[in-house]
């Protein structure tokens, strides 16, 4: 836990937006949310997102009264970006939900810290921090939630999850990520009774929770070691527990997505972690079992991602290949991937340089080789040669075998 000043305070463009928003400090600009919630538990900083009990027509007026660049970007939900040094903060004005059908939210904006408190979704995230660092926790249990690792919905879990589906995957996010006691119970039933509502979620905000999951379970949270029979203040081991939970209340399968090999998602995080090179994309690849086109059909990937993905597939399929061929075919990423998947040591494939073939078809045409089918295929055989040969012989020695495979 952190009792220390956090040091984004000291940011004197945070400064400036405080200055003018509460510039007699009577506590009308408050940062919420993930930067206070990480403060607490001594992780790294979250997003500085702020609250503010002035309506987001004055927090525009008063802002560019100081010269203060601001943009409307989520003016209809009461939220506003001033710009400030090039640096951007997103100020959302102190509001009530009215009315919400699972997706949006018609909100009245007022002026009570508990009212605003009462419209997040989890214990800990409505928590507020004022310029000097002195916390307010309007619900009097967010702060206690944070500490313990409770992850709890604020009032009624089914209410919360009906005002916006998608809290129920930032239930399993935040459980993966943060807690650090077994689930919730009513939130974990309200999840599990409610899921058939994520079919209701567009594939982007669904592929933006498990991005951030996958994301989140490969990144330590305060004090970290790792050795190779330890890892402390990672948090593989909460996400696999998480995924299984999923498991079990159908979200894979209301989803459309395969059932995931927990084993070999555990497995592949855990080694990732230990050689230090994560790749949160490649757990993909496990929260599909492996068929990817199911994956893809569900959640939308750019795609470089998928065909990553695609490489990384056949990657594993290759039994016999070698470090260096692995590296030459599929590239470091999905290289190295696939041999921390084999349990193989990936050292030198993160340092070793990529093999390039030294000959191209116009070296074979400047050395008397005629366009057409058989100028592919020799080049393909000299190829094959020269990769059988560990990559060893050089652009000479490659024509001449050329020509020896021509006939030239």
């Amino acid at each position: 836990m952190s009792s220390l000043r956090p040091t984004f305070l000291d940011d004197p463009t945070l400064q400036i937006l405080f200055d003018v928003l509460d510039h007699k400090r009577l506590g009308h600009l408050r940062i919420v949310g993930g930067a206070v919630r990480n403060h607490i538990l001594g992780m790294p900083d979250g997003d500085i997102d702020l609250a503010c009990s002035l309506p987001p027509d004055d927090v525009i007026r008063v802002c560019k009264a100081a010269g203060l660049k601001v943009i409307p970007t989520g003016y209809e939900h009461g939220t506003v970006t001033v710009v400030i040094k090039g640096v951007p903060y997103e100020v959302t004005s102190l509001r009530e939900d009215i009315e919400t059908d699972g997706r949006h939210a018609i909100v009245r904006y007022g002026q009570s810290w508990e009212a605003d408190a009462r419209r997040r979704d989890f214990t800990m995230n409505a928590l507020y921090m004022d310029c000097d660092g002195q916390i307010f926790d309007p619900l009097d249990t967010g702060l206690t939630d944070a500490k313990d690792g409770l992850v709890r919905f604020v009032g009624n879990p089914t209410q919360r999850i009906k005002e916006d589906c998608l809290r129920i995957m930032r239930f399993y996010r935040f459980n993966a990520r943060y807690a650090k006691t077994s689930f919730d119970e009513a939130g974990a039933k309200a999840c599990g009774a409610h899921v058939d509502l994520l079919q209701n979620l567009s594939k982007e905000r669904v592929t933006g929770e498990f991005m951030k999951m996958c994301i989140e379970s490969l990144k330590p949270g305060g004090e970290t070691i790792v050795r190779v029979d330890k890892l402390v203040g990672y948090r593989v081991e909460q996400f696999v527990k998480v995924i299984k939970e999923m498991i079990n209340h159908r979200v894979f399968e209301v989803l459309g997505i395969s059932r995931p090999n927990v084993d070999a998602l555990q497995n592949v995080a855990e080694k990732q972690i230990i050689n230090d090179v994560a790749e949160p994309l490649f757990l993909f690849y496990f929260l599909c079992g492996g068929h990817l086109e199911t994956l893809f059909s569900a959640l939308v990937l750019s795609n470089k991602h998928k065909e990553l993905l695609r490489q990384f597939d056949a990657a594993l399929k290759e039994s016999d290949m070698s470090h260096r061929e692995l590296l030459y075919r599929f590239g470091r990423t999905v290289a190295v991937q696939t041999l921390l998947v084999k349990g193989e040591d990936v050292k030198i494939t993160l340092q070793e340089d990529i093999p390039v073939f030294p000959i191209k078809g116009k070296d074979l045409l400047d050395h008397g080789f005629e366009e057409g089918p058989d100028l592919g295929r020799i080049l393909k055989e000299s190829e094959t040669w020269w990769i059988q040969e560990n990559f060893m012989p050089d652009h000479d020695a490659c024509i001449i075998y050329s020509k020896q495979k021509a006939g030239v």
